[in-house]
């Protein structure tokens, strides 16, 4: 008769197996970990921060965030790219930029910039302001940048 336990080979092989496995469950089911992966990158987040502050110091009429009617601008593209540019987006990473003035209920009142039509994840930042003449929004709005 045997008296022979666990050997030191039998506890390798089982370690082996079982990292083998929780290796190989991590590599082929890469989609199981993707809720916890931000699609989109701070550099992209910082980047519709910057437009939308460069939009605001230059359209600004004092200190309370109050704009001149920016949402009728007559060369949209022009004026995107100046606001582009003064916010230093540069042509290695040219990205499309959109911005929507939004009512607080919620309602689009004007939008400047690219259509998106793409797939891909947008960065987005909110800024609440007001116009000069009220007849755009009544009180506040939200300007809405997002960046892609």
């Amino acid at each position: 008769m045997s008296d022979r336990g666990q050997t030191t080979y039998d506890y390798l092989i089982g370690i082996v197996l079982v990292l083998v496995t929780v290796i190989a469950v991590l590599t082929f089911l890469p989609q199981v970990f993707n809720p916890f992966v931000d699609p989109v990158s701070s550099e992209e987040r910082n980047l519709a921060d910057r437009v939308a502050t460069e939009i605001i110091e230059t359209n600004g009429t004092d200190s309370e965030r109050t704009l001149d009617d920016i949402s009728t601008v007559q060369d949209e593209q022009q004026y995107i790219s100046g606001v582009k540019n003064r916010a230093g987006v540069r042509e290695p990473d040219l990205r499309s930029v959109n911005v929507t003035f939004q009512s607080a209920e919620g309602v689009t009142q004007g939008t400047i910039g690219d259509d998106r039509q793409s797939t891909e994840p947008e960065a987005q930042t909110v800024r609440n302001v007001r116009f000069v003449n009220d007849e755009i929004c009544d009180g506040e709005c939200h300007m809405v940048v997002r960046v892609w």
